[in-house]
């Protein structure tokens, strides 16, 4: 099944892990978490992954968690790390083609 956004739910559920692990580049976690954001079942499969992935590691360190609390946490920080990433993408592009236009009107003579 697809969803709006042009992923289909089984190809995310098998990022599931790499979006954990932070093992995504940042065009695919934007696809991730769009596609997430809109597909409840595939929202449901997350928060159940991550309650197995998060479990082990409290359990073991004898910590306390508030699985919903520690997820929605977790979804924020790296949706927020995603959009400050493209922004610094476009920031860079801006950057980038303002230069090539000076330089250019320096090409030209236009400026000197």
């Amino acid at each position: 099944m697809k969803n709006k956004n042009g992923s289909s739910c089984r190809e995310i559920m098998d990022m599931i892990p790499m979006f954990l692990d932070s093992e995504m580049e940042i065009t695919m976690q934007q696809q991730f978490l769009k596609h997430i954001k809109s597909c409840d079942n595939c929202m449901e499969e997350l928060r159940v992954s991550y309650l197995f992935h998060e479990s082990h590691r409290y359990l073991d360190e004898g910590l306390y968690f508030d699985v919903e609390e520690d997820f929605k946490k977790m979804l924020q920080e790296k949706t927020g790390f995603v959009n400050l990433a493209v922004r610094l993408r476009i920031l860079l592009l801006v950057l980038i083609c303002i230069c090539v236009a000076v330089l250019m009107l320096f090409w030209t003579g236009i400026i000197s």
